[in-house]
């Protein structure tokens, strides 16, 4: 037995590990080991309690544990602490203790490793992780938290990585079952890895952030999975910037749908009533034709050229307001007398469908005038007045406005076919109508509304819809009032007047287009006196010098030879009296203004309308009395 005993303290002798026996809290053995790593002789260690040896809380542990040992608890321990010896160095050690029987006497066999390199290699580690621009964490097989970095904790809104100690991983996924579904791609994938997985967490304060992570399962020698780690990086910003991307692409794709069915629809609506004009034109050329037939082909010829007058202009329009080239010319107008014109020219139509177009002023017994551009005003009435006409089939169409806070709000009310609430925002788009597919039954441009929000707003008001399908639409628009009148009768200027125009004028085509001049003789031929040609701008000034008494000049602007502008000026030398009109096929902005730089007294654009020529010379007539 003898023999055993010392062959067993020559073995632990021999160990590198530090080895000593402690039998009531006092050192009774120590081995080589334990001498050199402590820096004590063995006198100084034999029979001295190991409290006083070690200098260290932690490892004061064991003196409690010993005595438990020797009261009958059995307890093995082990743990990590660090050591501090006669040489004042403190050093890792890794702490193994188990319960024997010492020369008779229960004892506590000690055994301290030094672990100072490996614990270096950690704190390395974990400093690379503490430092990491990016989230880690350790958790157990059940979600909770073994360790976590400050950067994980940034990420998900805690002051502290400590909070997520005490906290489960679970914590953070919006959906119970989530957590699950990973924990079995883990145990399905061959790498026990997930790489790149972008996944939805909720923050301590419960708002939601996109994180991507990845992740590996830890598993034992039987292949079980013990523990779980990973690294997380908060990827919302990038998410945001890619769904934006996303957003913007689809935009881009939208406004090309969008432009091709505009592009398509532009086609129809040019080619349509080009093909009517050109059709029953050639019709017209049947000798064999007896007069109620040749009527009615003209009426068709005049609708579709009315058609496609009202196409081009609207393309005009927008191409001006995208341009923004658009001027406003304000002046003070008053509201009643510009709607009894537009509602008395609109009365047709809607009498032609059966529909009543009704007037309400919910101001009564005032007046209200609005410093505005009139022109504007008065396309904004005439493009939702007529999209009303055309939208509906029957019932009634009532325009009304009242006066609120400084400002007047016009709603143009119908019964027609409503607009579905998915499309009331694109209405009011360049490119779009209430219905873009290829299945319309109702002709237009698709752009009198998106005019007609562009002037709403180039006139300081704003331009909102309501709408029921299949019950009807209201339009509303706001101007600003600049002022209201009690019992005030509407300007006169702003009255619907017959022709005013009380004798024969002596008057001056100039134009180098045949068929052009032959439509304003025609158009002129009831207050002219005398009607006289002249085809370029040295025989308008020829003209001139012989007809000193020339009352008006209709001035094509854009002829060969001396311009339309430049015959002016030569005409402004000797005749200052003389009104002259410009009129261009070019209605662009900066025309007028160059017009009455020029020396003329007003401008109208081509084509022109009877209407709308008999109105500038009896405006400008007036003004010249």
């Amino acid at each position: 037995m003898k023999n055993d005993i010392n062959i067993t303290k020559a073995l632990i002798d021999l160990s590198t590990d530090s080895i000593f026996i402690i039998q009531n809290g006092i050192i009774k053995y120590a081995n080589r080991g334990l001498l050199e790593f402590s820096g004590y002789n063995l006198s100084e260690l034999i029979g001295v309690k190991f409290t006083e040896i070690v200098q260290h809380n932690e490892l004061e542990k064991l003196y409690s544990l010993s005595l438990k040992n020797q009261n009958g608890e059995n307890q093995p321990l082990k743990y990590e602490s660090d050591a501090r010896f006669k040489n004042g160095n403190y050093i890792d050690v890794e702490v193994s203790a188990v319960s024997v029987v010492f020369e008779g006497e229960p004892a506590f066999l000690v055994v301290l490793r030094d672990i100072t390199q490996r614990k270096i290699s950690e704190r390395k580690y974990q400093n690379i992780i503490d430092f990491a621009p990016i989230g880690f964490y350790k958790t157990r097989r059940n979600g909770d938290f073994i360790l976590a970095n400050e950067e994980l904790a940034n990420i998900l809104g805690y002051d502290d990585a400590d909070e997520l100690l005490a906290m489960n991983i679970s914590d953070f996924y919006f959906s119970g079952d989530e957590r699950e579904k990973l924990i079995n791609k883990y145990d399905t994938a061959k790498s026990s890895k997930i790489k790149n997985l972008e996944i939805k967490f909720r923050k301590k304060d419960g708002s939601a952030i996109w994180v991507l992570m990845t992740a590996r399962a830890i598993k034992d020698k039987n292949g079980n999975t013990i523990s779980y780690d990973g690294f997380i990086i908060d990827v919302s910003e990038m998410k945001k910037s890619q769904n934006e991307l996303i957003a913007a692409k689809e935009q881009a794709e939208e406004s090309d749908r969008l432009k091709s069915a505009f592009l398509a629809n532009m086609s129809h609506e040019i080619r349509t009533p080009m093909n009517g004009i050109l059709g029953f034109t050639s019709l017209l050329l049947n000798p064999d034709l007896n007069d109620e037939t040749k009527e009615k082909y003209i009426q068709i010829i005049h609708q579709s050229g009315e058609r496609m007058l009202n196409t081009v202009n609207d393309i005009v329009e927008m191409s001006k307001i995208e341009a923004g080239i658009m001027e406003v010319r304000k002046s003070e107008i008053s509201v009643s007398g510009i709607l009894k014109d537009i509602l008395s020219f609109f009365q047709v139509q809607a009498q032609k469908k059966g529909l009543t177009l009704n007037y309400q002023n919910k101001t009564p017994g005032a007046e209200i005038f609005v410093t505005t551009d009139r022109a504007k005003f008065e396309s904004i009435l005439t493009n939702l007045i007529k999209n009303a006409i055309k939208f509906t089939e029957q019932g009634s169409i009532t325009v009304s406005h009242i006066t609120k806070n400084g400002f007047i709000e016009f709603c143009i009310k119908d019964t027609g076919i409503g607009i579905p609430l998915n499309r009331q925002k694109a209405i009011f788009s360049r490119f779009e109508q209430a219905d873009i597919k290829d299945k319309r039954a109702f002709e237009g441009s698709g752009l009198g509304l998106a005019i007609a929000k562009s002037y709403v707003e180039m006139l300081d008001g704003k331009i909102w819809v309501e709408s029921t399908e299949g019950v009807g639409t209201e339009f509303y628009f706001t101007l600003p009032v600049s002022n209201v009148v009690k019992n005030g009768t509407p300007d006169s200027t702003q009255e619907h007047n017959e022709n005013g125009l009380n004798r024969k004028y002596k008057i001056l085509i100039v134009e180098d287009d045949r068929t052009s001049a032959i439509l304003l003789k025609t158009m002129l031929y009831d207050i002219a006196e005398k009607i006289t040609h002249a085809n370029n701008g040295e025989n308008a000034i020829k003209e001139c010098k012989n007809q000193a008494d020339l009352d008006i000049i209709l001035m094509d602007m854009k002829m060969p030879g001396i311009s339309g502008h430049e015959t002016t000026k030569r005409i402004r030398e000797f005749n200052k009296d003389v009104i002259i009109i410009a009129q261009t096929a070019y209605a662009l902005s900066g025309d007028r203004e160059k017009a009455f730089q020029s020396g003329c007294n007003d401008y109208i654009a081509k084509p022109i309308k009877k209407a709308e020529i008999l109105e500038k010379i009896e405006s400008n007539i007036k003004n010249c009395i």
